[in-house]
């Protein structure tokens, strides 16, 4: 969202933090309890736009830099999906996800020396926070596929099918990594070598990645396709 001024009106705004929840990076509740914006291309397009429709009483506007006019924040959800509400949970969704991402990232990064004990509770933490991961996602992509997300889009953008289809075809694949990462750490039982622990907690940051990567690319290609429906690209 870099060519757009994000403005918040503070009489209308009642703090219910409605647009943290979809674009964390952007916004945030000030001292005052009101709406503020902490960073404006904090999050994806898809993300602040629909942070701005979330927003029941209309205290957000979007303002498009280039050409000075007002972003119509309906009209664009609506012509980016059949059924907006679900653009909106699918974006809820991405914000929960990262939660869940940085939670096992940091316990990735912190130190599982310190002898076995430690090392025990560090593994068991590992995969308490790849279980949850692993939970969130599958529903998540549970809920792209039966509801027919991709196929909403793709009947919007046809030129996006392509992408939307690979997209689509990695789920599979990142549940199946993490199911094995999973099953890997049950193995271990606070008895392997501290060579192997370490080779899993690399090969999880290699799956978190991969995560990541699918995650943003999902949401940025939601974001271009917004874009494209207000008349411009980047």
């Amino acid at each position: 969202m870099g060519h757009y001024d994000i403005r918040i009106d503070r009489e209308a705004c009642v703090g219910d933090h409605r647009c943290g929840e979809h674009a964390p990076g952007t916004f945030a509740v000030d001292t005052e309890g009101k709406a503020a914006v902490i960073d404006p291309p904090g999050d994806d397009a898809a993300q602040i736009l629909a942070a701005a429709q979330a927003c029941r009483h209309q205290a957000i506007t979007i303002l498009d830099t280039a050409t000075g006019r007002e972003v119509e924040i309906g009209r664009t959800l609506r012509a980016s999906s059949a059924r907006p509400e679900l653009l909106d949970r699918v974006l809820r969704e991405h914000g929960a996800l990262r939660i869940a991402a940085r939670t096992l990232r940091a316990l990735l990064d912190a130190p599982a020396s310190g002898g076995e004990e430690r090392i025990r509770s560090w593994t068991a933490q590992v995969a308490e926070s790849l279980r949850t991961l692993q939970g969130s996602l599958a529903a998540h992509f549970r809920m792209e596929e039966a509801r027919g997300f991709f196929a909403e889009l793709a009947a919007v953008h046809p030129s996006a099918r392509g992408r939307l289809d690979a997209l689509q075809a990695e789920h599979g694949e990142i549940l199946a990594d993490l199911q094995a990462l999973l099953a890997a750490l049950s193995a271990l039982s606070g008895r392997a070598p501290a060579l192997d622990r370490a080779g899993l907690g690399a090969r999880a940051t290699e799956i978190l990645g991969r995560l990541v990567r699918h995650e943003s690319a999902e949401t940025e290609l939601i974001g271009r396709l917004l874009r494209e429906d207000l008349g411009g690209g980047d």
